[in-house]
């Protein structure tokens, strides 16, 4: 049955060629096969038909012969001036032309970015670059391009290179960068010699109240 459907005819009736396709070597076999085709189909000038195979076939063929049809009234140029056009009308519709604006050869590059495409880490010591992808990943902080154009702009702010503030977050273990984080100390050193001095003055006055003011003098 399926060499029916697959030769879309009517099978051979020479028997020596039958046998041969089917594998039909004992005579048993070959009896077997005698009687399906006697049973099953009936001799035709053709060869062995099966009107049933013979109906699906047909109705197969006018299926695909009337969707050939309809796609070539829809595709077909003769007939429709909306059709699908070519591959070659696609790539010169799709091709841009000489004056086309977006890439002239004058066209300034964009500053918008605030690191140069690529490596962002282009430069930098490989053990600094390791090491602060390890201190990220510890964190659960991506490393996007936000974040590292974030830490070249903080560092530029402090005035040091984006490879020294990588160095400096894997040393005090930042994830991240400020540049008021590395100049603060320097604004907060007064603060801390006052609270010293005033230390000091608290330390003189409990030795008055102890010991008095003949004991300052001795």
């Amino acid at each position: 049955m399926d060499r029916y459907y697959t030769t879309e005819s009517a099978i051979n009736s020479d028997e020596s060629a039958l046998f041969r396709v089917l594998r039909a070597r004992s005579e048993e076999e070959k009896e077997a096969v005698r009687v399906v085709l006697s049973e099953f189909f009936t001799m035709t000038p053709a060869g062995w038909a099966h009107k049933r195979c013979d109906a699906e076939i047909a109705a197969f063929k006018e299926k695909s012969s009337k969707s050939a049809d309809a796609a070539n009234k829809r595709w077909g140029k003769s007939s429709n001036a909306d059709a699908m056009p070519t591959h070659t009308e696609r790539t010169a519709d799709a091709m841009p032309t000489n004056n086309q604006e977006p890439i002239t050869n004058n066209q300034e590059p964009s500053k918008s970015k605030a690191t140069p495409d690529g490596d962002p880490f282009d430069g930098i010591d490989p053990q600094v670059v390791s090491d602060f992808k390890a201190l990220r990943t510890k964190q659960r902080a991506a490393i996007t391009k936000t974040a590292m154009d974030g830490i070249r702009r903080e560092a530029d702010k402090a005035g040091v290179s984006l490879g020294d503030a990588l160095t400096i977050c894997c040393e005090r273990g930042w994830r991240g960068f400020k540049a008021d984080w590395i100049t603060q100390p320097a604004r907060a050193s007064p603060q801390k010699a006052s609270i010293y001095e005033q230390g000091q003055a608290n330390a003189a006055i409990a030795k008055k109240m102890i010991f008095g003011e003949a004991n300052e003098t001795v």
